[in-house]
Parts: structure tokens; sequence; C-alpha cells
């Protein structure tokens, strides 16, 4: 399973979802949004897991960072088998002191993640 996470530095946010869903353009935006609100920067990351991609996967995710670049994010992709392991060091590592996390669309996310706010 591979998730992105749009990160507020310092003062609040980091939001990981699907960007397979059909809501990511509106996940970005509603991101773009939250962070504006906070008077913070974002960060939107994608992490790469060892499962080989589709190609039309492979091209979501592009278009979806790509739009958040466009709305003033600045772009990351880590990788690792643990998502939640790389977006919490990430998140460490830059000061990031709180996490939003969405839930999965389909339940084979749902070990990965839950629908809560945690702060880091």
């Amino acid at each position: 399973m591979r998730y992105s996470a749009d990160m507020a530095r310092g003062r609040d946010t980091a939001r990981v979802r699907q960007p397979e869903s059909g809501s990511r353009r509106a996940s970005v935006r509603a991101t773009k949004r939250i962070a504006s609100s906070l008077h913070a920067d974002w960060i939107a990351v994608y992490v790469e897991t060892p499962r080989p991609l589709k190609p039309a996967d492979r091209l979501r995710i592009t278009e979806t960072l790509r739009l958040a670049d466009q709305l003033g994010a600045q772009t990351v992709t880590l990788h690792g088998a643990q998502i939640g392991d790389e977006v919490l060091h990430y998140a460490r590592e830059h000061n990031i002191s709180r996490v939003i996390v969405g839930k999965p669309t389909h339940p084979a996310g749902a070990t990965c993640c839950s629908a809560r706010c945690s702060t880091i």
C-alpha cells in the first residue's frame, strides 16, 4: 500500500491519504487550505513501498504530487516498507508537530491507517 502525506511544518498538520482515491485532488486542496489557515508551510510526502506499482497508479501519484507542487507544497518521496514509520520518522526529523491520518478508501490499508489526529 502506498500513501502520501501532506504536512504543514512546525505549527501543525500532516495528512496521510491514499493518492489513488477519487478524492485525491480535493484532499490536496483541503490540506492547502488547512496549511494556509495555520500560516504554515506544507509538504506533500509519498511513501513508496517495495510492492510494484501499476503504470496507472504511478501516473495518479505523479499528478497528485504535481498538483501539490503547483499549490505551493514542497514534495518529498520516501522509501520504506512501513508507511507509518516512515511518515513519523520524517515528521520528527523535520519538526512537524501534528499528524492527521485519513481512513483509506478500502480495507486493505486499514491496518496502516485509521481516522485520527495525533500529536507527535
